[in-house]
């Protein structure tokens, strides 16, 4: 009789000792703050949540129209990628560019141009700067210097007005593939994430 309670009681607590990590990493916020396994879960949730929204962001494009959903669509990802660490949005910026490779060639458009129009709604950007600012994707017809040696950082997007418009419609690029990370991590070091969004 003994021997068979054994039998008995052993599986049971087997399992209630295997289900209480799994419950508690779901539900008590402390248990997950100290468990390095539910942290990198939760990053690679975010990861995941902004590489979709990245990816699925409108795309600059010939007709330089960029609709309202395409504007709200852009500063939601912005504001997402504010809260954000470092360490998530880079490993979110490089699975973007993985996919972009995939997809079917546009001739009036590129697919890293998201990106770019991320990344200039995302930091908040001077209207002009006259420093040398390094090439990290080369657009056919800008960004240009004006007649005093300056330029928009935030080209082919205008904020001055409080609300974004395009100033120029896409027209191809050449040279070297786009340097996503080089450009945030430039942006970065010098710039604050944009703080007041427009309606």
């Amino acid at each position: 009789m003994k021997v068979r309670g054994a039998a008995i009681v052993l599986p049971m607590l087997s399992f209630v000792l295997a289900v209480v990590p799994t419950v508690g990493c779901q539900s008590d916020r402390q248990y997950c703050a100290r468990s390095p396994g539910c942290q990198r879960s939760r990053a690679l949730d975010n990861v995941a949540l902004l590489t979709t929204s990245i990816t699925t962001l409108e795309k600059w494009h010939v007709d330089n129209e960029y609709s309202a959903d395409g504007w709200a669509k852009l500063r939601a990802t912005a504001r997402s990628m504010a809260r954000s660490t470092e360490e998530d949005i880079i490993a979110a910026l490089r699975e973007s560019i993985r996919r972009f490779e995939y997809e079917e060639y546009d001739f009036e458009s590129e697919a890293d141009s998201r990106i770019y129009l991320l990344l200039r709604t995302l930091f908040d950007l001077p209207d002009r700067i006259d420093t040398d600012v390094p090439v990290f994707k080369r657009w056919m017809n800008g960004p240009r210097r004006d007649a005093q040696g300056a330029m928009s950082p935030t080209w082919p997007i205008d904020f001055s007005g409080g609300r974004p418009r395009l100033v120029a419609r896409y027209e191809g690029s050449s040279g070297k593939p786009y340097d996503v990370i080089g450009e945030y991590c430039w942006f970065r070091a010098r710039y604050r994430y944009r703080s007041q969004w427009w309606d």
